[in-house]
């Protein structure tokens, strides 16, 4: 809304609009316009909208930016988890390379790799890797529960544990949960981008 208001109202269908609107409650100010309520006005609408609805919006975009975005069961399961974190559907085609995309070495981040594998990183993602190549029930709880288990074993903080984690299986240093975006990814690729990571220091 820009020059007019109704009450503490901030988000409107447009049912609403016609029926709350009258001219006096037109401001006389001139209208401001501002990019951070923008911005969390159409998040609210990412976080609302129907995971489908969004997919097919992000699939057009992206085809018109010369990206193939292929519509997977994976992709819409993973809108909701990257809504929380994204403010527009330009955001959110980046974000979700790691869901619709491969991650390869060469593509992973400069500053998370600098950052988060190191040769300390070697053991956690060995053994991690051994403890969910055991892992008979795939689910983010049980996912979760080994990365504990394991940061345990080896007496190091859950972060030694998560972010190199993290950037094996995004190629990012910020995603959403890592333990979500595991159980989304499923077993088999999960491990081997581990692989791919481990594979750094041999």
């Amino acid at each position: 809304r820009l020059g007019w208001s109704h009450q503490d109202q901030e988000i409107f269908s447009r049912e609403d609009m016609i029926q709350a609107f009258n001219f006096e409650s037109v401001s006389r100010s001139p209208a401001a316009f501002n990019m951070e309520k923008l911005n969390w006005l159409n998040q609210h609408y990412l976080k609302t909208l129907p995971a489908a609805d969004i997919t097919n919006r992000l699939i057009k975009l992206a085809q018109s930016q010369g990206i193939q975005m292929p519509l997977t069961d994976m992709l819409i399961k993973a809108i909701p988890l990257y809504a929380e974190r994204c403010h527009t559907l330009l955001e959110m085609i980046q974000a979700l390379k790691p869901i619709y995309g491969t991650v390869t070495l060469e593509g992973i981040d400069p500053a998370a790799r600098e950052k988060h594998l190191t040769p300390q990183a070697l053991a956690p993602l060995a053994t991690l890797k051994d403890q969910l190549q055991n892992l008979e029930l795939w689910t983010t709880e049980h996912i979760h529960d080994t990365m504990q288990a394991t940061a345990t074993q080896l007496n190091l903080g859950m972060g030694k544990i998560g972010m190199p984690f993290r950037v094996a299986l995004t190629g990012m240093g910020q995603s959403p949960s890592i333990d979500q975006i595991a159980a989304l990814l499923g077993k088999a690729e999960t491990l081997r981008r581990l692989e791919q990571e481990i594979s750094l220091f041999e």
